[in-house]
């Protein structure tokens, strides 16, 4: 019901959805994004990103977040942020990669467990789509 609702939403202009769907494996990703939630000084954010492990490191990852940042863009939105757990070397140096700059940090309390979040933060779209789609 919930990824109802985010779909319904991008088609309403108030966000996006995107999926990695392909012809073999069916739909192997997705990633998810709108406006930041909360006050850190941007205005666009990337919710989720999932790539099943079978699929990663073949560029679909950097296609999805480059479709969402393309999407937002073309909404109006001039920055991005997205958190990560701060245990996720990977996910972290795919941000980083791109250009992406530590710039908060949260704990939560997640079923039962407290996980720490990093924030990553592009203040310009304009960088990150040129990086993303260079490389």
């Amino acid at each position: 019901r919930q990824w109802v609702q985010a779909i319904t939403r991008s088609g309403e202009g108030r966000g996006c959805t995107v999926v990695a769907d392909q012809v073999e494996a069916g739909i192997v990703g997705f990633a998810d994004g709108g406006r930041c939630q909360g006050d850190w000084g941007y205005d666009g954010e990337l919710y989720a990103i999932y790539l099943s492990e079978a699929h990663q490191w073949r560029g679909l990852g950097k296609a999805l977040l480059l479709a969402v940042v393309e999407r937002l863009a073309a909404q109006g939105k001039r920055s991005l942020l997205l958190w990560v757990l701060d245990t996720n070397a990977t996910g972290r140096g795919f941000y980083e990669a791109l250009g992406g700059v530590p710039v908060g940090e949260k704990t939560e309390e997640l079923g039962g467990a407290t996980i720490r979040e990093v924030a990553y933060g592009w203040p310009d779209l304009t960088e990150l789509l040129t990086r993303t789609r260079r490389t």
